[in-house]
């Protein structure tokens, strides 16, 4: 199960990291299934290529897979590592570009979770969350499908539950950093022997990484 990086209403946390844990395990499974077929190696080249960084071969790449699916089927909770991070990252991009309109999906007890939200909306002493004052008070699930069909962007209530039910907002709620984009640059194992170590892919994700000035001078 992953590990967010935003926290949520104790009341709620688990409902949500279950729910965009299954989420991304239902991408994950669409390409797990893939390589076990006959033809794994064409499709490796067709289907798999794009969401790998470039130096995985499909050995490499299918074992990152399934070790991400492992870990994403798990009760325990973990912070993926980098290139899971990269495989996450372009799973949800190529499902944005491909299917726009499964980007949203009611998860279970939403009119409670929405509720809750609510609540902290209102709470000036809420500790978990940082609202604007919201303009829009659904009163039943029909006003609040609407309002996701007009896909208002108020920083409310529905503005948090929207976050987590459209996939096209899941760079703010499932990643700590961006730093799987060096994987199109440098290999993990020149980020791991990095000048500077910072934990990168590691689950310590309080600091940041910085590239080492040498490695931007063109050689």
């Amino acid at each position: 199960m992953l590990r967010l990086p935003n926290e949520y209403d104790p009341k709620i946390h688990k409902m949500v990291q279950e729910y965009l844990t299954e989420r991304i395990l239902d991408l994950v499974d669409e390409y797990a299934f893939m390589i076990d077929e006959d033809d794994a190696e064409e499709l490796f080249e067709t289907v798999l290529r794009p969401i790998l960084p470039d130096d995985y071969d499909i050995k490499r790449g299918r074992d990152m897979l399934l070790r991400f699916k492992a870990l994403l089927e798990s009760p325990e909770e973990f912070v993926p590592e980098l290139a899971m991070e990269y495989i996450m990252a372009h799973l949800i991009y190529e499902q944005i570009d491909t299917n726009p309109e499964e980007l949203v999906v009611p998860m279970p007890d939403r009119d409670y979770v929405y509720h809750i939200f609510k609540e902290a909306e209102n709470d000036p002493d809420c500790v978990y969350y940082d609202f604007e004052p919201g303009e829009y008070d659904f009163g039943d699930s029909d006003e609040l499908e609407e309002a996701f069909e007009n896909d208002l962007a108020e920083p409310s209530a529905y503005y948090k539950l929207n976050h987590i039910e459209n996939m096209k907002y899941y760079m703010d709620e499932l990643f700590w950093d961006i730093d799987f984009a060096l994987l199109d640059s440098f290999s993990e194992e020149q980020l791991a022997n990095a000048p500077a170590e910072l934990g990168i892919g590691m689950e310590d994700r309080s600091r940041e990484f910085i590239l080492p000035p040498d490695w931007l001078v063109d050689k």
